[in-house]
């Protein structure tokens, strides 16, 4: 949820063609936190065990949960919102719905199941019993090759941000380069 929402203010307050760099940016920054977490996290759940730890953890979310409570200021590059106050199920409903009318929200709800469930599953819930336990891994070992998926996927959205900036004509569902056939039942 952090991520989206974050997105959301990246699109409001840079130039559209700036938005692959700042996603890029935002997405090495969460990266880079996940791979400097675990040093602390792994002498706590050491040191502490898992309930405590996960109280700490807990606690400090809740704390920087606190200090991001003030709204946005108004985005330069989005246009003034309507305040109506929060959306309702319905209103939901229809958003979601117009959403998924978009070839483009179809397009990235479907890469980033088909991308990301697989690996972010075997990382977080399944991939070290399955290293260790599973395959005999020794522990280094198996947190080394977890490591590799976050290290891999920072150093893909190095590559892919500016890249894509520069080139939007190369990105996926662009008007350009996506068939016309697949993109709203055969005509566009």
């Amino acid at each position: 949820m952090t991520y989206i929402s974050v997105l959301r203010l990246v699109a409001g307050w840079f130039p559209a063609r700036r938005y692959p760099v700042m996603v890029t940016l935002t997405s090495v920054v969460g990266m880079a936190g996940n791979v400097v977490a675990t040093v602390p996290l792994t002498i706590m759940l050491a040191d502490l065990g898992w309930g405590p730890t996960f109280a700490i953890a807990g606690g400090l979310s809740l704390a920087y949960a606190l200090l991001l409570i003030r709204p946005a200021g108004p985005a330069p590059y989005r246009e003034a919102e309507n305040s109506t106050g929060p959306m309702g199920g319905r209103r939901v409903l229809q958003e979601v719905k117009h959403a998924w009318r978009l070839p483009a929200g179809r397009l990235g709800f479907w890469i980033h199941l088909s991308t990301m469930a697989g690996p972010t599953v075997f990382a977080v819930l399944w991939g070290y019993p399955y290293l260790t336990q599973g395959l005999g891994y020794a522990p280094g070992f198996a947190s080394s090759m977890l490591l590799f998926l976050v290290i891999g996927g920072l150093c893909g959205n190095l590559i892919l941000g500016p890249v894509l900036s520069r080139r939007p004509q190369i990105r996926a569902g662009s008007r350009w380069s996506w068939p016309r056939c697949v993109c709203s039942g055969g005509s566009r």
